[in-house]
């Protein structure tokens, strides 16, 4: 009878130990601490997928491919990743995925809440081949300053960037791919692109539609702040942009019924259009604050310059 009750009382104290439920067979929740890697706890999730909390300190040097649904919790603190490849790199069609972060960044302090930072000139931050309905919110992804790297790499028919921020990549900070596949109705709501080497926010191909911005910002990037080519029906509402210099941080190519409201911030001497259309661009409807002139060489584009900088 005493041997029974001190096999039951083990049984509850090892179900009580986080350690133990962690590994317990068939459970969605992992603790990445817990296992030789992150890739290691995301291997020993069920088929189904579930929970992948990182603690501060856990490290992602080696990167991580995610080929289940996971949902990835980043705890506060800063995950490098010293690879040339992708930090984080989703399979093909896997569906559920929600990557986030316990807090995000800032222009001044990139690093600050929940950031991945990329080492090697040529790493990537994260790579989303095909993905439907991804999530990714509250995390910062930061880069060297020079090289060819990316940001955030995504093609996913309703994905939503909630909070995030991609800084200082020698390539673009994030790339919306509606060639690769499917990337419509996507969603960004406070999505920032800071001071990366190519543009800020690249979003190309004919499947890159029905896309909201919703109070994005894109500041002091090397090339555009804002390029979409061949991508129609982008809804705008309070998106920024502002350049380094006396240039225009916003182009349209081949991209039309487009509509909305963008904040842009000219630089003196202000002799550069803060925003352009390309020739096979049409039917564009923007009201453009703070903006001083356009160059349209489109069709039946309609803009306003409302508020102009003075």
């Amino acid at each position: 009878m005493k041997t029974a009750v001190l096999v039951s009382l083990m049984t509850v104290a090892c179900a009580l130990h986080p350690q133990a439920v962690d590994r317990k067979p068939g459970s969605g929740m992992r603790i990445a601490s817990h296992y030789k890697s992150i890739q290691a706890a995301h291997d020993a999730l069920p088929a189904t997928g579930g929970v992948i909390f990182v603690p501060a300190g856990t490290s992602l040097a080696q990167g991580l491919v995610i080929s289940k649904p996971v949902h990835l919790i980043f705890d506060l603190g800063i995950f490098s990743y010293s690879g040339s490849g992708d930090a984080i790199h989703i399979n093909s069609g896997v569906r559920g995925v929600i990557i986030e972060g316990s807090g995000g960044a800032e222009f001044n302090s990139p690093d600050s809440g929940s950031a991945i930072v990329v080492v090697d000139p040529a790493g990537k931050g994260l790579n989303a081949v095909a993905n439907p309905s991804i999530v990714i919110r509250n995390i910062a992804f930061t880069g060297p300053g020079r090289g060819s790297g990316t940001g955030i790499y995504l093609t996913g028919n309703g994905f939503l960037l909630e909070n995030t921020q991609t800084t200082s990549f020698g390539g673009d900070g994030t790339v919306i791919d509606g060639k690769r596949g499917n990337s419509n109705s996507g969603v960004l709501i406070r999505a920032r692109s800071y001071r990366n080497g190519g543009d800020g926010f690249y979003t190309f191909g004919s499947d890159a539609n029905l896309i909201s911005w919703i109070g994005t910002d894109s500041l002091a990037n090397g090339r555009k702040n804002y390029l979409f080519e061949d991508a129609m029906c982008q809804s705008f509402l309070g998106a920024h942009s502002q350049p380094s210099s006396d240039k225009n941080s916003i182009e349209f190519i081949d991209s039309s019924a487009n509509w909305g409201s963008l904040y842009i911030e000219p630089v003196k001497p202000f002799k550069a259009a803060c925003i352009e259309f390309d020739g096979k661009s049409k039917n564009n409807n923007l009201f453009l604050m703070n903006c001083r002139s356009v160059k349209d060489a489109g069709i039946h584009n309609r803009w306003e310059l409302a508020a102009p900088d003075r």
